[in-house]
């Protein structure tokens, strides 16, 4: 327990952790390092596994911890009964996301001081990294699986973007509880952010920025506030996939039209009929985890590994009871939020979350972003309760009462 309690109290361990869990892409081209990674991230998974396991019956007591499991159990199942798909696939991808989520269920019962000093710090950091290097090497860093080079520290445009996403939420948080004043970190964050998007032509991240200006702006209004609750992070995506996938005709044209895009999204709408179609052929438990090669290989062919959209891929893994259980997921994560849904965590997570929603509409990348900041407004609870002690207990001061040094004198 002792030693259990240093870990998730240091915030060099946390970052450590995330750095196994949300490793840069640069990182990952070295064979060497990637490997050590890989290390890092089985034997991180492993210790906050068993941190859970050790602390099952509170983690129980949320609804969103079990249908987590019941989740990922499902989508084993899918992976197992499937003749081509991949059981490496859906380790690479379960291992990050509940190894995350155990991460956050544990910092928040133990260390939510030390453990969102050392989420801020990292994803701070990752993206003040990415931004620079988008001006040190302006024709990108290296290529991508298609030969082209776009890519940067944290990978390709759309997948660091989501980066960005975290790390600016997490600076509105530390902002709240932990500094109490804006810091000049958190101000280059934001602005990192924007120049990112901007300066790289990311129309999906353009959009996604201006929301969280207008949220964040919005924030600032009292009445404003009233607005930002949980459940609309499940209408965004649920809302999102019928315009964006199912009317796109009629809802996405225009908009994509005002950004001078062209309305197939770079392949994305070919695609997501394609998925649309295969789903059709197995609608319950789906495909199971295919590689990037495999799904491309059955869906279209183009080099796009993909759906870009993390509602069809789900659906694609594990069929619609996947897309069920992951949206009681989400229900019960905004439900167990809802006592702290006047405080600034909440309100926060929110905007965070449905800038998320929207990003995920178009893209698939770092699925675990998700899953994360799900788990934090699961915690919220915990976070709140863990942070405002710390700060209560830096601003006890006994005053009338002299402050006495004892000196042990010297025998002579």
């Amino acid at each position: 327990m002792l030693i259990k309690k240093k870990i998730l109290n240091s915030e060099l361990c946390v970052m450590l952790l995330l750095l196994a869990f949300f490793p840069p892409e640069y990182l990952c081209q070295n064979t060497i390092v990637d490997l050590a990674l890989n290390a890092l991230e089985l034997v991180g998974f492993l210790l906050l596994f068993s941190f859970f396991m050790t602390d099952i019956r509170k983690h129980l007591k949320k609804p969103f911890s079990i249908l987590l499991v019941v989740l990922w159990a499902e989508l084993l199942l899918s992976t197992l009964l499937s003749k081509n798909a991949s059981l490496y696939q859906y380790m690479a991808i379960a291992l990050p996301i509940l190894g995350l989520c155990f991460l956050i269920g544990e910092v928040a019962i133990y260390g939510p001081y030390a453990g969102l000093k050392g989420i801020y710090i990292y994803f701070s950091v990752c993206a003040l990294v990415n931004t620079a290097t988008i001006f040190l090497f302006p024709h990108a860093m290296y290529a991508n699986n298609r030969g082209l080079w776009v890519c940067w520290f944290l990978g390709e445009d759309n997948g660091g973007y989501t980066y960005y996403i975290i790390a600016s939420t997490v600076a509105m948080i530390y902002t709240q509880y932990i500094s109490k004043k804006i810091t000049i970190l958190s101000c280059l964050v934001w602005a990192s952010a924007f120049v990112f998007v901007f300066y790289n032509d990311i129309a999906t991240g353009i959009a996604c920025q201006i929301l969280w200006g207008v949220l964040v702006l919005g924030y600032q209004f009292g009445w404003f506030r009233k607005f930002l609750k949980a459940r609309y992070v499940l209408y965004a995506i649920v809302g999102g996939f019928v315009a964006v996938v199912l009317l796109r005709s009629i809802i996405l044209e225009p908009i994509v039209t005002a950004l001078g895009r062209n309305i197939t999204l770079t392949g994305r709408t070919v695609i997501w009929d394609k998925t649309l179609e295969r789903i059709r052929e197995k609608p319950v438990l789906g495909w199971g985890m295919y590689t990037g090669e495999d799904f491309d290989r059955i869906i279209l062919n183009s080099g796009l590994l993909n759906a870009h959209n993390w509602l069809l891929m789900l659906t694609f893994y594990g069929g619609i009871l996947a897309l069920i259980l992951y949206a009681l997921a989400m229900v019960f994560s905004c439900k167990e939020a809802s006592p702290c849904r006047r405080g600034p965590f909440y309100r926060c997570m929110v905007i965070g979350l449905i800038v998320l929603a929207v990003r995920s509409m178009v893209e698939v990348g770092h699925p675990q972003m998700m899953f994360m900041m799900l788990a934090m407004l699961a915690y919220s609870k915990e976070f709140v309760q863990g942070l405002e002690s710390v700060q209560s207990k830096k601003k006890l001061v006994v005053k009338g009462v002299p402050q006495i040094r004892l000196i042990r004198r010297k025998e002579i």
